[in-house]
């Protein structure tokens, strides 16, 4: 651990927001926040089969649905939705949130034109855009520098719990009830978690507990301040950059999983459905679980070893995916497929904690809220839906279904976002002193 991380966390430590159990129990409740973020999200790639056939749509517009759509109003209101948190009252900020994207999701399943069905899905990225900055930053605030990736990645579970009910029960409900039913029915314990959320206590900020620091009472700094700190912070440039291209294998990957498989293999929607939601929800918890846990314990004595799980992983994840791909067995491929969940799970806790750790606790919200921007609309945005315009001219090319090509492609910029997590190691030290200091 370096100097200016033990400062951090000796720092923190004195400035616990509440006892252990109230943050155990807030960390839980911000975790099923998430958990109904990533179902509402991801019930879609669930469904993209019945929607395509339905609407009538190619690959680039069922990608321009499960991502561009939900990552433009993402981008266009994260940023401010992040300044915002960083001055009112989170925990009520949250629950509108919440409330809000339930019933965009909602509402998509009643949409009758595929132009109402972007603007549905338009809805849902807005709504969760505007409490993603509060909930990361409130669970930063929560626990000190040294616990940091592991509270993270214990939030992050909510990605195998929705995963569980997006992708198991989400398609048996779709067979047996179609598409629509399905995703009202997933959406709905959203709106009694905002009840509940409203209710719960408040989570106090790090950074306004010590009064005799003169930090702690300075005002936040502007959102120039934050975005050239964190241009000037050359690991946090490389980490956000890597999150994004990672995020766009995987989102691809997961939007166009049901799709894949109900094309090129012989697989019903429920045996699918049950096989890939199993097996996605228990690789994402033991990769989140192990990537927080492994890369704290790693760093307790260099920093830098946290980025070397996620870089690790990624090498070996990539090719699992190819093989997945490119084999004709349902016995190969599901397993291979898989993978992608690693790729998903494994950065989210070294990842986002390095990032938190390298600035400030005035900027965390807001730089929560550009990282969010970079993940979505590169990610979940671009991803998928390059993914499907690469496939449909595959397929103008050739004459046969690109999806594989253009899944194949895609798997390969996982390389590309494991080299940027090597470079931001190269100065990460550096950086996490000069954030401290």
């Amino acid at each position: 651990m370096t100097e200016g991380e033990a400062h951090i966390t000796a720092r923190e430590a004195r400035q616990a927001p509440g006892g252990q159990r109230r943050n155990l129990w807030m960390l839980l409740l911000l975790t099923l926040v998430g958990t109904c973020s990533s179902i509402d999200r991801s019930i879609v790639s669930t469904v993209t089969e019945p929607v395509r056939r339905e609407f009538h749509l190619s690959d680039a517009q069922l990608g321009l649905f499960t991502g561009l759509a939900f990552s433009i109003t993402y981008a266009l209101v994260v940023l401010p939705a992040g300044a915002i948190a960083d001055r009112v009252n989170r925990r009520k900020l949250m629950a509108a949130a919440l409330a809000a994207w339930t019933a965009a999701t909602m509402v998509t399943g009643l949409v009758r034109s595929y132009a109402l069905l972007l603007v549905a899905r338009m809805g849902v990225g807005a709504g969760e855009s505007s409490g993603q900055p509060a909930v990361l930053s409130s669970v930063a605030d929560l626990f000190p520098a040294s616990r940091r990736s592991t509270a993270i990645a214990i939030y992050y579970l909510s990605a195998p719990l929705s995963v569980l009910v997006a992708g198991a029960l989400g398609a048996l409900l779709t067979a047996d009830y179609g598409w629509r039913i399905a995703m009202a029915a997933v959406a709905f314990p959203g709106l009694v978690l905002s009840v509940v959320l409203l209710f719960s206590p408040d989570i106090p900020r790090v950074a306004a507990i010590p009064r005799e620091s003169a930090r702690g009472s300075q005002a936040p700094p502007s959102f120039w301040e934050v975005v050239k700190f964190v241009i000037s912070q050359r690991s946090l440039v490389h980490v956000a950059v890597g999150v994004a291209l990672a995020t766009g294998v995987s989102s691809s990957l997961g939007s166009f999983s049901f799709s894949f498989f109900l094309r090129y293999h012989d697989l019903s929607l429920k045996k699918l459905g049950l096989l890939y939601g199993l097996g996605s929800a228990f690789l994402l918890l033991v990769s989140i679980l192990g990537g927080g846990l492994i890369a704290d314990r790693l760093a307790r004595r260099d920093p830098t070893r946290r980025l070397w799980v996620i870089i690790a992983v990624l090498l070996v994840a990539v090719p699992a995916i190819i093989i997945g791909l490119i084999s004709p067995s349902p016995a190969v491929a599901l397993p291979g497929y898989l993978f992608s969940g690693v790729v998903t799970g494994v950065w989210f806790g070294p990842a986002m904690g390095t990032a938190q750790n390298l600035v400030t606790p005035q900027m965390r919200s807001r730089v929560a809220a550009i990282l969010l921007v970079l993940q979505n609309v590169i990610g979940v945005g671009l991803g998928p839906t390059i993914t499907g315009v690469v496939s449909d001219l595959w397929r103008a090319h050739t004459h046969a279904d690109g999806l594989r090509f253009a899944l194949i492609v895609t798997a390969l910029v996982g390389l590309w976002a494991a080299l940027h997590f090597v470079l931001a190691n190269r100065t990460l030290n550096r950086d996490l002193a000069r954030a401290s200091a």
